[in-house]
């Protein structure tokens, strides 16, 4: 059985993202409070933990987008096929009245 060692890739960091790295490291500081509670207290023991939980909260919310996007998509078919059977119910009914009405 064998580990495969993670991939370590470059990214660039404005200065922006480095503040929020350092304070996401910073034990007392809300954003530190906020990463521990969010991805578990290992996530702020080093820089590296401290990037790689950051993408994975990223992630998790990118996740959650699409999923909610997916859900929006489904309700607005469903509606369309809800009003698509009620427009054909309203059809046979008119059709039906006016057939008696003969």
């Amino acid at each position: 059985m064998s580990t495969t060692a993670p991939i370590r890739k470059n990214v660039p960091l404005d200065e922006n993202l480095i503040h929020a790295v350092e304070a996401a490291r910073t034990p007392g500081s809300t954003y530190n409070y906020a990463l521990t509670h969010l991805a578990g207290h290992s996530a702020a023991k080093s820089e590296a933990t401290t990037l790689t939980a950051l993408v994975q909260l990223g992630v998790k919310a990118l996740d959650e987008a699409v999923l909610e996007q997916a859900y929006v998509d489904m309700a607005a078919q469903r509606q369309e096929d809800a009003d698509t059977i009620s427009y054909q119910q309203a059809l046979r009914a008119r059709r039906r009245r006016s057939s008696t009405d003969d």
